[in-house]
């Protein structure tokens, strides 16, 4: 585990976060590493993948969302994901 991974996890866990969600999924390879160091009830992956060359990005942040139910991808801009939620 990298030190960026332990270093949000702990801080995840030490404020007790039930929820998080990472802007710019990438591949997933952060979620990955940080639903199995946390107790976070849910994980958003919120990225934007309407560029065709995104397509196997998207696919495999989509293998790592469906490993664990806490996860959920959001497929938008940032900003049009940010109205999603109360304190967006």
């Amino acid at each position: 585990m990298s030190r960026r991974v332990e270093i949000l996890a702990k801080a995840l866990n030490d404020v007790g976060a039930t929820s998080f969600a990472e802007v710019g999924v990438w591949k997933g390879e952060l979620a990955a590493q940080i639903i199995k160091t946390t107790d976070l009830k849910v994980y958003y992956m919120i990225d934007d993948y309407r560029n065709p060359n995104d397509q196997d990005k998207r696919e495999q942040a989509r293998r790592v969302a469906e490993s664990d139910p806490r996860f959920r991808i959001i497929d938008r801009r940032s900003t049009d994901a940010a109205n999603m939620f109360a304190n967006g």
